[in-house]
């Protein structure tokens, strides 16, 4: 966690936009969330998947007001 504090100070004093990837458990999620991270990806979400079946998730989701467009 000292570790994940000292790399959010480096990017939060540049404005940069931190995604913290590998998150696996609900602890872990929340802790990152406590942190004051927004964007986070990992197993705890989904498991690695194709484009294809990325795009349609999204899609049926609904929670895009546009058509998801990814770079290819």
């Amino acid at each position: 966690m000292a570790l994940i504090a000292a790399i959010l100070g480096m990017a939060k004093a540049l404005k940069l936009e931190t995604v913290v990837e590998g998150v696996e458990t609900r602890e872990q999620c929340s802790a990152v969330t406590n942190m004051g991270i927004g964007c986070i990806q990992g197993f705890l979400f989904s498991p690695p998947m194709p484009l294809k079946s990325l795009e349609s998730m999204v899609s049926e989701s609904g929670i895009l007001s546009h058509p998801l467009r990814l770079p290819r």
